[in-house]
């Protein structure tokens, strides 16, 4: 059991992550 949430933490995190990395750089791109 906490073998698998973990491993659904990591994925929301590397989700969230990987969305705020596209957000940073469509926001240099628009500057």
């Amino acid at each position: 059991m906490l073998r698998s949430s973990s491993k659904s933490i990591q994925i929301h995190f590397t989700m969230m992550q990987s969305s705020n990395f596209l957000l940073f750089s469509y926001a240099a791109l628009s500057s």
